[in-house]
C-alpha cells in the first residue's frame, strides 16, 4: 500500500513575492522612524545639530534659499570681507532647501526647518532600505532581503549617518555606495555600467572620499571585462559616463570656472 505523497504549495509568483518583500520594508521603516523622532524629539525642537557640519550645511541652505547665487557656495561670515571658499555641493541643499520650502507654508519659517531636518534623513533611509531589501531578494529570496533589513535597521555604524538633524553629505554617499553595489551585482549590460559612471559622477562631485569605492568597483568591471569580452560594454559605459558626467556636474553645480581649482575632498 502506497501513501500519497503530498502536493507541494505552489510557487509564489515574482510580483507578489516582491509586493510582500515591499509592504515589510515600509513597515520596518515606519516603526524605526517612530523610534528615531522619539529618540532625538528634543534635540529636532531646539534644533541641536549633530555636528559643526550640520550647523554649517544648514547656514548654506539658509544662505541659498535667502538669493546667495546657486553657483557660490562662498561663506561671507568666515574670512570676512572675502569670505572662506566652500567645497560643498548644492546637490545635497537641494533635497533639503526643497522640504523647507515644502513646509513653510503650512508649518511656519522655524518649524519648517525642524521638520525637514528630521524628515530628510529618514527618506534616505527608506531609499536604502527600498535598494537593500530588493538586491539582496535577487541574489537569494525573499527571506535573504528580510535578513537584509533586519541588519540593515539594527546597524549603528550606518544609522549615526542617518539619523534625524543628519544633513551632512556622509547618508548620501552611503547611499550612492548602495547604489553602486546595486549595479555591481546587476547582470554586466551597457545599461547597468551606464548608471554606476553617473552614480560615481554624483559621488566624487559631492566627496573624493568616493575614490576607493572608484578603484575597487573599476578593477571589478575591468575584471569582468578580462573574464569576457562581452563584458565590454558594462566597463565603457561606465568609463564614459564617469569622464563626462563628472565634469558636467561640477560646471552644472559650480560654474565652468570651478572646473580647474581643487577644492579640499571635492573637485
Amino acid at each position: 500500500m502506497t501513501r500519497d505523497t503530498p502536493a507541494s504549495p505552489p510557487p509564489v509568483p515574482g510580483g507578489l513575492a516582491a509586493k510582500g518583500l515591499g509592504i515589510v520594508t515600509l513597515v520596518m521603516w515606519l516603526a524605526l522612524s517612530i523610534v528615531l523622532l522619539t529618540q532625538f524629539r528634543t534635540h529636532i525642537a531646539n534644533l541641536d545639530l549633530r555636528d559643526t557640519d550640520d550647523a554649517l550645511r544648514l547656514v548654506q541652505i539658509r544662505d541659498w534659499l535667502g538669493g546667495q547665487s546657486w553657483f557660490d557656495v562662498t561663506q561671507y561670515r568666515v574670512n570676512p570681507p572675502d569670505g572662506g571658499a566652500m567645497h560643498w555641493s548644492r546637490l545635497i541643499d537641494v533635497p533639503v532647501a526643497a522640504l523647507i520650502l515644502l513646509f513653510t507654508p503650512i508649518l511656519g519659517a522655524v518649524a519648517a526647518e525642524q521638520a525637514a531636518l528630521a524628515f530628510y534623513p529618514l527618506l534616505l533611509i527608506a531609499m536604502m532600505m527600498a535598494m537593500a531589501g530588493r538586491f539582496c531578494q535577487q541574489m537569494g529570496d525573499r527571506d535573504t532581503g528580510l535578513a537584509a533589513l533586519l541588519i540593515l535597521v539594527t546597524c549603528a555604524t550606518i544609522l549615526n549617518q542617518m539619523v534625524p538633524l543628519r544633513i551632512d553629505h556622509h547618508g548620501v554617499q552611503i547611499l550612492l555606495a548602495f547604489g553602486l553595489l546595486f549595479q555591481a551585482i546587476a547582470p554586466p549590460s551597457a545599461r547597468s555600467g551606464a548608471i554606476a559612471g553617473g552614480v560615481f559622477a554624483l559621488y566624487l562631485s559631492i566627496s573624493f572620499e568616493g575614490l576607493p569605492y572608484l578603484a575597487m568597483f573599476g578593477a571589478l568591471f575591468a575584471f569582468d571585462y578580462v573574464r569576457g569580452a562581452d563584458n565590454g560594454r558594462r566597463l565603457a559605459a561606465f568609463a564614459a559616463v564617469f569622464a563626462l558626467g563628472s565634469p558636467a556636474i561640477l560646471a552644472a553645480t559650480r560654474g565652468f570656472s570651478a572646473l580647474w581649482p581643487v577644492w579640499c575632498d571635492a573637485w
